[in-house]
């Protein structure tokens, strides 16, 4: 079993990544996808790619293996607008040979498959276009199983 927590968008908010964090201690990944406005240290633990108003030397994107699964991690912006059809992430996940993708920009949870692509999105942590509370992500992966959870701050 394999515990990822997923995050994006906190803006600078530095209180509700912390309070994240004390939430959840035991994970084995902390990923952000991105519009985290912070540096690597201040990320830390988390691994990050870069969104369009981070300022720091993120990479655009990343492609991260967990049990067996492969995973496309961008913030999404270059691809997608706040409420665009996903069908250019889904393009990128199979130009990549990446089952899932991990992304942020919208501002919304989303947990939804798309051609055979699972598409997650881990909300704000800053705060929601959808007007719903800050969230975040809880990935279980075990095996064949991979479980989402939104986790509302």
């Amino acid at each position: 079993m394999t515990k990822v927590i997923l995050a994006s968008d906190n803006h600078g908010n530095l209180a509700n990544l912390k309070k994240l964090l004390a939430l959840e201690n035991d994970a084995d990944y902390y990923l952000h996808c991105g519009d985290s406005c912070m540096d690597e240290d201040e990320i830390r633990p988390f691994i990050s790619v870069s969104g369009n108003v981070d300022y720091f030397n993120f990479p655009m994107q990343r492609t991260i293996a967990i049990e067996g699964h492969s995973i496309l991690m961008l913030h999404g912006h270059k691809y997608i607008s706040a409420y665009s059809s996903f069908d250019p992430l889904v393009k990128l996940a199979k130009e990549n040979n990446s089952q899932f993708v991990f992304f942020g920009h919208i501002h919304r949870f989303v947990d939804e498959t798309i051609d055979g692509v699972r598409l997650i999105n881990p909300g704000s942590l800053s705060y929601n276009r959808d007007e719903s509370p800050e969230c975040y992500a809880r990935i279980i992966f075990e095996k064949e199983e991979v479980k989402v959870e939104r986790i509302n701050l």
